[in-house]
């Protein structure tokens, strides 16, 4: 589904966005355990699910060994 922007449209926020720089203030997780989590962002099921699964349930693990700052 299209946006329907007009060139015109697409050019002003190209150019509004280079003006705010989002890009800087993304930081991502800075934490362990915010990383850990992270790196199971870009797993999918199929040919790596049994992969998936083994590392779902270790990061599982880790946590539960983890105390967490409340």
């Amino acid at each position: 589904m299209s946006n329907r922007w007009t060139p015109t449209t697409r050019a002003v926020q190209a150019k509004a966005i280079r003006q705010w720089q989002p890009w800087r203030y993304s930081t991502g997780p800075t934490t362990t355990d915010g990383k850990m989590l992270g790196s199971l962002n870009s797993l999918r099921h199929g040919a790596r699910a049994k992969e998936a699964e083994e590392l779902k349930r270790a990061v599982a693990a880790f946590l539960a060994s983890v105390e967490l700052p409340k």
